[in-house]
């Protein structure tokens, strides 16, 4: 399967499947995803929600290989969220980090503890969820 990253999405929440759409919240904030997309559908998604300070990672495809966020803060801290729950679940990791920093995150897709594939890294905002 050929896979290809499709770049930083910037979302809004959405009820059980993660957000793929751009767009804001009434306070500011904004979800960024990192989404691995197969032909035709999307194969993992893994978002940053800056309210709560939460990853959520999205296994989309049944194919053996689960979906992990990957990252580290300004201030040295390590953030990683693996989903071992299956095809269209959703993990949620949630941290307390500080406000004034902000996050590095990477979406990787791996089979046993080998990296299969893997989006570009994407800064963030960690109280607002922007690109810094």
């Amino acid at each position: 399967m050929k896979l290809r990253t499709s770049g930083l999405i910037l979302a809004a929440v959405a009820a059980t499947t993660l957000p793929m759409a751009t767009s804001a919240s009434a306070a500011g904030h904004v979800n960024p995803c990192a989404q691995l997309n197969g032909t035709p559908t999307s194969t993992a998604v893994g978002c940053f929600y800056p309210v709560g300070d939460t990853f959520k990672v999205q296994d989309q495809e049944a194919d053996g290989r689960y979906p992990i966020v990957v990252g580290y803060t300004s201030n040295g801290r390590q953030i990683s969220c693996a989903n071992h729950k299956g095809e269209g679940k959703v993990e949620t990791c949630d941290y307390d980090l500080w406000e004034k920093a902000s996050v590095t995150f990477r979406l990787e897709l791996r089979k046993k503890n080998s990296r299969t594939f893997k989006t570009d890294w994407y800064t963030v905002s960690v109280s607002t969820g922007r690109p810094v």
